[in-house]
């Protein structure tokens, strides 16, 4: 994705056809914008409970949404639809990535600015352990703590002098 965002830099770049799962799916999300992604779609997003219907071979991972197979009126979400809401609830339309560092040593934040001004931090800790964490951003920080295993996001504005 990076050789492909410097040769065409003031092309958008649009990440389509990729379904990612749990603390590490929405690390990998992460890494995607960090490397110039301008979007992210999930695949497939409701199956059954018999997971049908589907087109390939294997066991395909899990979705957003899944229909009961014995009631077409009944559903429910997935923790898949939760973590993809770690990005889609707060990040609008126009935002811009400003920000990302970290790794799977600690945390994983990958921050951006939105068109309003206000900014949005997404924070993944895929370690089995609590991680207190320092965010630094165009010259604001602020402190706090991850809990295993987890995603946070973290809004803020900005504070004029």
């Amino acid at each position: 994705m990076s050789a492909l965002r410097v040769a065409y830099p003031d092309k958008p770049l649009y990440l389509t056809e990729r379904s990612l799962w749990g603390t590490r799916g929405a690390d990998r999300m992460a890494q995607y914008f960090r490397f110039g992604a301008s979007s992210y779609n999930a695949w497939v997003t409701m199956l059954d409970s018999d997971i049908a219907p589907h087109q390939w071979t294997g066991t395909p991972g899990p979705t957003l949404f899944i229909r009961d197979a014995g009631g077409s009126d009944r559903y429910w979400v997935t923790p898949e639809y939760y973590l993809l809401g770690q990005y889609s609830r707060f990040i609008r339309r126009g935002a811009v990535r400003i920000a990302s560092g970290g790794g799977m040593n600690s945390v994983n934040p990958v921050v951006f600015r939105n068109p309003d001004g206000g900014y949005v931090a997404v924070v993944v800790n895929c370690t089995d352990r609590d991680q207190d964490f320092r965010l630094l951003c165009e010259g604001r920080q602020f402190t706090a703590s991850l809990p295993a295993g987890t995603v946070g996001t973290y809004c803020w504005v900005a504070v004029l002098d």
